[in-house]
């Protein structure tokens, strides 16, 4: 059963130390030897973002820790205990901590999660006003993730545009890629106000290679 606690340690500057590292979800201990995983940005793994962490056993020596992953795969950097996590699906991922005689110190698991859906913006606004000028400057689609602790590409691969005038449709185009094609900016100068874009599913690609379509559309009304 899994429950969150601190090891007691019996080394005040190995506790010291200790206490700076965040909380850990502890699965099983094979022993009384104090042990921590630290997640260098936070307790949560994401598909496609590596992530760093750090790993320290009381009274032993960095080079002599083994680090097993159920799910997916740990990169040893140069600093001591400091690895990096790139796990292979959603769900959980169990770390395991042992040594080279092979025993086992402790396991841990932590929760591995696909990145957020994004959403779509251009001339940095998703629903609203804006004027022909604004839309004319703009060269293609972008997608943006608030609230989100990784600083990530997110590359859009195909977006859907579609101007109405007086409730007439002037232009209904699907566009490969991010950029605007030079048909779709020659409509933009045309427009007039009231007139409506409508760019639809958007479709992006984050870091795990995973093709998604943005939650939302961008809605401008031409002031």
């Amino acid at each position: 059963m899994v429950s969150i606690k601190y090891v007691a340690v019996r080394n005040y500057n190995f506790l010291q130390y200790f206490l700076l590292l965040s909380l850990f979800l502890r699965i099983e201990n094979a022993d009384a030897q104090g042990s921590a995983i630290s997640l260098d940005n936070q307790n949560i793994f994401y598909l496609g973002i590596p992530s760093p962490i750090t790993v320290v056993v009381e009274n032993m020596n960095t080079k002599n820790i083994i680090l097993k992953i159920d799910n997916g795969e740990l990169i040893q950097q140069e600093d001591p205990g400091k690895y990096l996590v790139s796990p292979e699906k959603a769900g959980i991922a169990i770390i395991s901590i042992g040594d080279k005689k092979g025993r086992e110190i402790a396991k841990y698991e932590y929760r591995v999660k696909r990145i957020p859906i994004g959403y779509p913006v251009f001339a940095n606004k998703r629903i609203g006003f804006a004027s022909k000028n604004e839309l004319i400057a703009q060269i293609a689609v972008f997608v943006k993730l608030d609230g989100f602790d990784f600083d990530i590409r997110l590359e859009v691969t195909s977006f859907k545009v579609k101007i109405y005038n007086q409730c007439r449709i002037i232009i209904d185009e699907k566009i490969d890629g991010k950029f605007i094609t030079k048909t779709l900016q020659d409509n933009f100068r045309k427009l007039e106000p009231d007139d409506l874009v409508y760019i639809y599913e958007v479709m992006y690609k984050g870091p795990d290679g995973v093709i998604r379509e943005c939650e939302f559309p961008i809605l401008l009304t031409i002031k």
